[in-house]
């Protein structure tokens, strides 16, 4: 595994994020007609404490699954590296192990930031 795949994955678990609120999920899409095909995922979580908000972009997403939302829906997102499985193009895999809000898919990468909640 490359050093900047095993940093990213460390990095997100050194923030220790559990069971959080979804505030947000957005799907984003090019679709052939627009060029290379591809799909990424933008997740908002509801940080402890209503202290603000983490916001998850996931690009090269594929095999997306989701199901089973609604308002007080908590997720808890682990993310492993796939990058020595010879996944073409990708290189970690992420699903929400809670049971009451599927959520799984492959990524090329992702990014987290934390935010402020809007008002």
């Amino acid at each position: 595994m490359t050093s900047s795949i095993q940093s990213r994955l460390e990095d997100y678990r050194r923030m220790g994020l559990r069971h959080l609120p979804v505030l947000a999920v957005n799907i984003g899409q090019i679709p052939f007609e627009m060029g290379e095909p591809s799909q990424s995922v933008h997740l908002e979580l509801l940080k402890e404490r209503c202290s603000g908000k983490i916001a998850l972009k996931f690009t090269g997403v594929q095999d997306l699954k989701m199901e089973t939302i609604h308002p007080g829906t908590i997720c808890h997102l682990e993310i492993v590296s796939v990058a020595n499985e010879q996944l073409e193009g990708l290189r970690f895999r992420v699903f929400n192990d809670e049971q009451d809000f599927v959520l799984s898919f492959y990524c090329f990468d992702f990014e987290i930031n934390e935010c402020p909640i809007d008002n």
